[in-house]
């Protein structure tokens, strides 16, 4: 599967995330194509079930980690904020799981921040996507930790393609790690390619507190008020039916 420029940061700030006829039919292949087979899988119970130790996921330290986790903590809510920590932990597994060289620096900052663009202190009207009010804070956060452009823009990047639905490595490994990772924590996608004693080890160290219905809601506000994005594509595929599937539960 090819990379797309629709849902990259570039394509966010020329439309304002709104999605054309065009957009829409790009998407749809991907959607019902790799993401309905991703998901079929995971219905029938079916994964690698690999084997893998928290002790094994390293955790960067920086002065961006450190400014990302207070823009998130002071952002969203504790669900949230559990989800986008739950989130790191899912992708560098699948990088352990499926062999992927990445900069865990860039994959953690784009983690804690992907969502920060659901909160109303984030939330402009201007923008038309939660993701690009996510990557437009994670760009504010990274300059004042004087990151170049270049590498703010794969954050950036990483971030607004989260919400295509399905992704592959053309898209970059770190937005590939975050796609995979938010939809495993959101509807339990790949959710058998991990060991039963990773994944209760990993929502041990960060529970639920009941994400699913929040990001339910969170997920029909932005398709209700913005009936042009790709919240509002997701929803109409059945999002919210999916989340109250995910095998995690609550």
């Amino acid at each position: 599967m090819k990379r797309t420029t629709v849902g990259t940061f570039a394509w966010a700030r020329a439309t304002g995330g709104v999605l054309t006829f065009r957009d829409r039919m790009v998407l749809l292949p991907r959607l019902l194509g790799p993401g309905l087979a991703a998901s079929l899988r995971t219905l029938a119970r079916s994964g690698r079930n690999v084997a893998l130790s928290l002790d094994e996921i390293r955790i960067p330290d920086s002065a961006a980690v450190s400014l990302a986790h207070e823009e998130m903590a002071e952002a969203c809510s504790p669900p949230l904020v559990q989800h986008s920590l739950r989130t790191y932990l899912w992708a560098a597994g699948f990088a352990h799981v499926d062999g992927i060289r990445h900069d865990p620096e860039l994959l953690l900052v784009a983690s804690l921040l992907h969502d920060v663009g659901l909160s109303d202190r984030r939330r402009s009207e201007s923008c038309r996507c939660f993701t690009l009010d996510s990557a437009i804070a994670a760009a504010g956060v990274l300059g004042k930790a004087g990151w170049d452009e270049a590498r703010t823009t794969v954050v950036a990047d990483a971030i607004c393609l989260h919400m295509n639905g399905c992704s592959s490595l053309e898209d970059g490994a770190e937005a590939y790690l975050l796609q995979q990772a938010t939809a495993c924590d959101v509807v339990g996608t790949r959710y058998y390619d991990f060991e039963k004693r990773f994944r209760d080890s990993v929502v041990r160290r960060h529970p639920r507190l009941k994400v699913n219905g929040e990001v339910s809601d969170l997920m029909r506000n932005e398709a209700k008020t913005r009936r042009s994005s790709r919240a509002a594509l997701l929803c109409s595929l059945g999002l919210p039916l999916m989340v109250r599937m995910n095998p995690f539960g609550e």
